[in-house]
């Protein structure tokens, strides 16, 4: 057996982890996609180069008291999961194996907060784009596979990651970061000015180096939080981040130009 086909076949067995989302707490969607793109990340395994593999096929794991809740997102939450992980993946240049399927399921081992995830790589032909959509209403909700872009599965193809930008929404505006940083704050020399008196006149700074884009703070007198979690001074951001700011939400995205408006 060769290394590729050790590599592949470590990427086949499923490894389950648990995300905590706090005990008690109520898990929420954006707690689950984060969950999603850190298995995603830590089963990242670079086979060349010009080839970094992450697992396409994940089972996410609830408790029985928290599988209501999951059932009110339903199906389109698991689609949306899916597109989310070939989104992140073409970011970060991984490949995937073949397209990518997200099911909910009941578990009554984990417990109330948690979430357990179980991920694997399996070939497109195990995996057939027009089989059913699994639906079993009392203990699992599942999507139906997503194929992700031609380029993401042909390890002779480049990802092309030019047509995603950083943006971010400040009550429903977006704004395009086209600079290496943006600063927003309350003052009128920020990038991006916000009129909220619980912020800093320089409040928090969006750096982008590469694919790498971060919220920096600014030595403000409240800090910010993303995601609920308090952040330090350098946070690096993915596509759906919440950054709170004072009493604005902002909200990081990737997004081609056409959906963006430039920063005022």
């Amino acid at each position: 057996m060769g290394i590729l086909d050790g590599l592949e076949n470590l990427l086949e067995r499923s490894v389950r982890k648990i995300f905590s989302a706090g005990g008690s707490k109520r898990i929420k969607p954006v707690e689950v996609t984060n969950a999603m793109r850190t298995e995603m990340d830590h089963r990242a395994v670079t086979i060349s180069q010009e080839r970094t593999l992450v697992p396409n096929v994940y089972s996410i794991a609830f408790s029985e008291e928290d599988f209501p809740q999951v059932q009110q997102w339903g199906r389109a939450l698991a689609e949306e999961l899916c597109d989310e992980a070939i989104r992140h993946a073409s970011v970060q240049g991984y490949s995937l194996s073949g397209p990518v399927r997200v099911t909910f399921v009941a578990d009554e081992a984990v417990d109330r907060g948690d979430m357990e995830i179980t991920s694997s790589s399996e070939a497109a032909e195990d995996l057939e784009p027009g089989q059913p959509i699994t639906y079993t209403p009392n203990k699992q909700v599942s999507s139906p596979v997503v194929q992700p872009p031609a380029e993401m599965t042909d390890p002779g193809a480049q990802v092309d990651r030019t047509s995603w930008r950083p943006v971010v929404e400040i009550e429903g505006t977006r704004y395009a970061i086209n600079s290496a940083a943006a600063i927003i704050g309350r003052s009128a020399d920020a990038d991006i000015t916000v009129g909220d008196p619980g912020m800093s006149r320089r409040h928090l700074e969006i750096r982008v180096a590469g694919d790498r884009v971060s919220a920096v703070d600014l030595g403000s007198t409240n800090g910010f939080y993303v995601n609920g979690q308090k952040a330090g001074n350098s946070v690096d951001l993915h596509h759906g981040d919440i950054i709170t700011a004072g009493r604005t939400t902002i909200t990081f995205r990737l997004a081609p130009d056409t959906t963006t408006q430039p920063r005022r």
